[in-house]
């Protein structure tokens, strides 16, 4: 008898917290999850490095981004490429 009554309370446990989950698509769920982890704005220093079989080399750059719809990148190394800054706004990039 004492498991039948367990049942019945984790029956309608799973019912009540079944109707407190809102409905979703897949869609919604990935994009919720995305927005969580980019956030509004996010600035970043990073340095790149490319490796080929005969050769290596290193591009250290400056972001920022807001959203998914505007960023600026500002390449601070090599010297070749200092300074260079690339825009996005929308789909439009410049550079």
């Amino acid at each position: 008898m004492r498991s039948s009554s367990a049942f019945l309370w984790l029956i309608l446990f799973v019912m009540g917290f079944s109707a407190s989950v809102r409905a979703q698509d897949a869609t919604a769920i990935v994009r919720k999850a995305d927005e969580h982890a980019r956030g509004k704005t996010s600035q970043a220093e990073m340095t790149m490095t490319v490796v080929r079989p005969t050769w290596q080399r290193e591009m250290s750059m400056k972001t920022w981004s807001e959203g998914t719809q505007n960023a600026l990148v500002l390449i601070t190394a090599p010297a070749k490429e200092k300074g260079i800054v690339y825009l996005k706004r929308s789909k439009e990039v410049w550079n």
